[in-house]
Protein backbone atom coordinates (compact mmCIF):
# COMPACT_ATOMS: atom_id res chain seq x y z
CA UNK A 1 0.00 0.00 0.00
CA UNK A 2 2.81 2.42 0.87
CA UNK A 3 4.51 1.82 -2.52
CA UNK A 4 1.28 2.67 -4.33
CA UNK A 5 0.89 5.89 -2.32
CA UNK A 6 4.47 6.93 -3.07
CA UNK A 7 4.01 6.16 -6.78
CA UNK A 8 0.82 8.26 -6.93
CA UNK A 9 2.51 11.17 -5.15
CA UNK A 10 5.55 10.95 -7.46
CA UNK A 11 3.36 10.75 -10.56
CA UNK A 12 1.28 13.76 -9.47
CA UNK A 13 4.42 15.77 -8.73
CA UNK A 14 5.89 15.16 -12.19
CA UNK A 15 2.65 16.05 -13.99
CA UNK A 16 2.13 19.18 -11.92
CA UNK A 17 5.70 20.32 -12.68
CA UNK A 18 6.49 20.12 -8.98
CA UNK A 19 10.01 18.78 -9.17
CA UNK A 20 13.02 20.94 -9.74
CA UNK A 21 16.62 20.06 -10.47
CA UNK A 22 18.10 17.95 -7.72
CA UNK A 23 14.72 16.48 -6.75
CA UNK A 24 13.65 19.31 -4.44
CA UNK A 25 9.94 20.10 -4.44
CA UNK A 26 9.15 23.77 -3.93
CA UNK A 27 5.84 24.77 -2.37
CA UNK A 28 2.79 25.50 -4.50
CA UNK A 29 3.46 29.20 -3.94
CA UNK A 30 7.05 28.70 -5.12
CA UNK A 31 5.89 26.88 -8.26
CA UNK A 32 3.35 29.56 -8.99
CA UNK A 33 6.01 32.27 -8.58
CA UNK A 34 8.30 30.42 -11.02
CA UNK A 35 5.45 30.39 -13.55
CA UNK A 36 4.66 34.06 -12.91
CA UNK A 37 8.31 35.05 -13.35
CA UNK A 38 8.45 33.16 -16.66
CA UNK A 39 5.26 34.95 -17.76
CA UNK A 40 6.86 38.37 -17.25
CA UNK A 41 9.59 37.41 -19.73
CA UNK A 42 7.07 36.08 -22.28
CA UNK A 43 4.67 39.04 -22.09
CA UNK A 44 4.27 40.77 -25.49
CA UNK A 45 5.13 44.44 -25.01
CA UNK A 46 3.68 47.18 -27.18
CA UNK A 47 3.55 50.91 -27.67
CA UNK A 48 2.01 52.77 -24.73
CA UNK A 49 -1.72 53.31 -25.23
CA UNK A 50 -1.98 50.93 -28.18
CA UNK A 51 -1.78 47.68 -26.28
CA UNK A 52 -4.49 46.16 -24.12
CA UNK A 53 -4.00 43.14 -21.91
CA UNK A 54 -7.01 40.97 -21.18
CA UNK A 55 -7.25 38.65 -18.20
CA UNK A 56 -9.52 36.31 -20.16
CA UNK A 57 -8.12 32.79 -20.37
CA UNK A 58 -6.59 31.66 -23.63
CA UNK A 59 -9.17 29.64 -25.47
CA UNK A 60 -8.70 25.95 -26.24
CA UNK A 61 -8.08 25.04 -29.84
CA UNK A 62 -9.80 22.54 -32.06
CA UNK A 63 -6.52 21.85 -33.89
CA UNK A 64 -4.13 19.09 -32.86
CA UNK A 65 -1.53 20.38 -30.41
CA UNK A 66 0.04 17.00 -29.68
CA UNK A 67 3.77 16.82 -28.93
CA UNK A 68 4.34 15.29 -32.40
CA UNK A 69 2.67 18.28 -34.04
CA UNK A 70 4.62 20.75 -31.96
CA UNK A 71 8.08 19.23 -32.39
CA UNK A 72 8.76 21.07 -35.67
CA UNK A 73 8.35 24.59 -36.97
CA UNK A 74 9.89 26.40 -34.02
CA UNK A 75 11.86 29.59 -34.59
CA UNK A 76 14.83 29.15 -32.29
CA UNK A 77 14.91 26.20 -29.91
CA UNK A 78 12.20 23.55 -29.65
CA UNK A 79 10.85 22.39 -26.28
CA UNK A 80 11.46 19.08 -24.57
CA UNK A 81 8.64 16.52 -24.72
CA UNK A 82 8.06 16.84 -20.97
CA UNK A 83 7.47 20.58 -21.32
CA UNK A 84 4.93 20.01 -24.09
CA UNK A 85 3.12 17.45 -21.93
CA UNK A 86 3.00 19.87 -19.01
CA UNK A 87 1.72 22.60 -21.34
CA UNK A 88 -1.11 20.41 -22.63
CA UNK A 89 -2.24 19.68 -19.09
CA UNK A 90 -2.12 23.24 -17.73
CA UNK A 91 -3.17 25.55 -20.55
CA UNK A 92 -5.74 28.23 -20.06
CA UNK A 93 -5.21 30.15 -16.82
CA UNK A 94 -4.41 33.78 -17.52
CA UNK A 95 -0.92 35.05 -16.73
CA UNK A 96 -2.60 38.23 -15.49
CA UNK A 97 -3.57 36.34 -12.34
CA UNK A 98 0.04 37.13 -11.28
CA UNK A 99 0.68 40.47 -9.61
CA UNK A 100 4.13 40.92 -11.20
CA UNK A 101 2.70 40.26 -14.69
CA UNK A 102 -0.15 42.77 -14.13
CA UNK A 103 2.39 45.43 -13.06
CA UNK A 104 4.53 44.96 -16.18
CA UNK A 105 1.46 44.83 -18.45
CA UNK A 106 0.06 48.03 -16.90
CA UNK A 107 3.40 49.78 -17.48
CA UNK A 108 3.26 48.92 -21.20
CA UNK A 109 -0.44 49.20 -21.95
CA UNK A 110 -3.84 49.08 -20.37
CA UNK A 111 -5.46 46.25 -18.43
CA UNK A 112 -8.97 45.61 -19.70
CA UNK A 113 -11.71 43.04 -19.69
CA UNK A 114 -12.07 41.07 -22.90
CA UNK A 115 -15.26 43.02 -23.73
CA UNK A 116 -13.66 46.37 -22.90
CA UNK A 117 -10.50 45.65 -24.89
CA UNK A 118 -12.44 44.57 -27.98
CA UNK A 119 -14.67 47.66 -27.69
CA UNK A 120 -11.49 49.78 -27.71
CA UNK A 121 -10.29 48.07 -30.90
CA UNK A 122 -13.65 48.75 -32.59
CA UNK A 123 -13.66 52.39 -31.47
CA UNK A 124 -10.19 53.01 -32.93
CA UNK A 125 -11.32 51.48 -36.22
CA UNK A 126 -9.47 50.15 -39.24
CA UNK A 127 -6.89 52.25 -41.04
CA UNK A 128 -6.03 54.37 -38.02
CA UNK A 129 -3.32 53.63 -35.50
CA UNK A 130 -2.83 49.95 -34.79
CA UNK A 131 -3.92 48.60 -31.44
CA UNK A 132 -3.62 45.10 -30.00
CA UNK A 133 -5.33 42.95 -27.40
CA UNK A 134 -3.16 40.22 -25.88
CA UNK A 135 -4.19 37.27 -23.73
CA UNK A 136 -1.48 35.02 -22.33
CA UNK A 137 -1.60 31.76 -20.44
CA UNK A 138 0.31 31.19 -17.26
CA UNK A 139 3.36 29.26 -18.52
CA UNK A 140 3.62 25.53 -17.98
CA UNK A 141 6.90 24.26 -16.49
CA UNK A 142 8.92 21.17 -17.29
CA UNK A 143 9.77 18.72 -14.52
CA UNK A 144 13.07 20.51 -13.79
CA UNK A 145 11.53 23.99 -13.48
CA UNK A 146 14.00 25.35 -16.06
CA UNK A 147 11.87 25.35 -19.22
CA UNK A 148 8.41 26.86 -19.75
CA UNK A 149 5.85 27.38 -22.52
CA UNK A 150 3.26 30.16 -22.63
CA UNK A 151 0.43 30.56 -25.12
CA UNK A 152 -0.27 34.08 -26.47
CA UNK A 153 -3.48 35.03 -28.28
CA UNK A 154 -3.35 38.43 -29.99
CA UNK A 155 -5.87 40.38 -32.03
CA UNK A 156 -5.68 43.75 -33.76
CA UNK A 157 -8.03 46.42 -35.02
CA UNK A 158 -6.41 45.95 -38.45
CA UNK A 159 -8.20 42.58 -38.85
CA UNK A 160 -5.12 40.59 -37.93
CA UNK A 161 -4.20 38.37 -35.10
CA UNK A 162 -2.85 35.04 -34.16
CA UNK A 163 -1.85 32.50 -31.61
CA UNK A 164 1.72 31.58 -30.85
CA UNK A 165 3.70 29.70 -28.25
CA UNK A 166 6.71 31.13 -26.44
CA UNK A 167 9.46 28.85 -25.15
CA UNK A 168 11.53 30.09 -22.23
CA UNK A 169 14.64 28.74 -20.50
CA UNK A 170 15.82 29.75 -17.06
CA UNK A 171 19.54 30.36 -16.76
CA UNK A 172 21.43 32.39 -14.18
CA UNK A 173 18.18 33.07 -12.31
CA UNK A 174 16.52 34.72 -15.33
CA UNK A 175 13.91 33.52 -17.81
CA UNK A 176 14.83 34.11 -21.46
CA UNK A 177 12.77 33.60 -24.61
CA UNK A 178 14.59 30.97 -26.71
CA UNK A 179 11.89 29.89 -29.19
CA UNK A 180 8.53 30.74 -30.75
CA UNK A 181 6.00 28.78 -32.76
CA UNK A 182 3.09 30.26 -34.70
CA UNK A 183 -0.08 28.22 -34.32
CA UNK A 184 -2.70 30.41 -36.03
CA UNK A 185 -2.16 33.54 -38.13
CA UNK A 186 -4.73 35.74 -39.81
Amino acid sequence: MMNITIAVIALFGVFAGAHTKGGASPSNAGLRQLRCDAAVSALPLGALGDTYYSSAPTRPFSIDLSPDTLKSGWQGQAPRASTLSSFEMSRGESALTCENVRKVAAAHGALASETGANAQLRSIGIGKRTAYVHRMSLPALDELGTEAIAEVVSSSNQLGGGVYLVLLHKAGGRWNVVGRKAIVLS
